[in-house]
């Protein structure tokens, strides 16, 4: 009873968040916020989190499908990721250019903070539940390295976030790095989540299930 209420917190909070994100007045969205990896990863939450609920409500969620846990898995690893690289590589620069300030925003701290803080709060709650094979763990990988070849692709044909962007993140503008850091970086980034994956799916007491 409790865990479908802790479902809907977190959607609440996800689409606070998210709406915060984007809304910029007299019913206005500023839509171009989904080309950032953050905003996708807690809309994510945000529709699976309500979708379980709608599950648990119905009484239709006793055991997870390996589907299901996949979904959980990834949503979990990207929310991870995106809490860490915004306070490791974002926030310190943030900082330094505009103030605290932009860092304390209600927005700001749902979605770079406590939605990855209640999600990886429910992972341990569930993780009995959790059902994985051995290719579990690079779906993420998967999933992140088409968002950043859609990125290219965005780019490519002159798709602009604002007048000044036409990168989401400083470490895949070329005009910023060179093309040896970016790809060090994304080097990074392929570890940090092969890394995120191993720690959550060590949590699970689930043994593989191949298919």
């Amino acid at each position: 009873m409790k865990t479908k209420y802790y479902y809907l917190t977190i959607s609440i909070l996800s689409f606070i968040g998210i709406f915060k994100a984007t809304y910029i007045g007299n019913l206005d969205f500023r839509y171009t916020n989904l080309y950032y990896y953050t905003d996708l990863s807690n809309l994510l939450v945000l529709f699976f989190y309500l979708y379980s609920f709608w599950k648990l409500n119905s009484g239709d969620i006793h055991s997870y499908s390996l589907n299901y846990s996949n979904i959980k898995f990834s949503m979990t690893t990207f929310i991870t990721l995106t809490g860490i690289v915004y306070w490791l590589l974002l926030a310190p620069d943030t900082l330094k250019t505009e103030g605290i300030s932009s860092i304390l925003t209600l927005d700001n701290l749902l979605l770079h903070l406590i939605i990855p803080i209640m999600v990886l709060f429910d992972w341990f709650l569930s993780r009995e539940k959790i059902q994985y094979n051995k290719k579990t763990i690079y779906i993420p990988i998967l999933i992140t390295f088409i968002y950043l070849i859609l990125t290219e692709i965005r780019v490519f044909y002159g798709i602009r976030i604002s007048k000044e962007l036409l990168y989401p993140y400083f470490f895949l503008d070329p005009s910023m790095n060179t093309v040896l850091t970016i790809l060090v970086y994304i080097l990074v980034i392929a570890i940090l989540l092969l890394l995120i994956g191993y720690l959550l799916l060590r949590t699970t007491s689930k043994k593989i299930k191949e298919q």
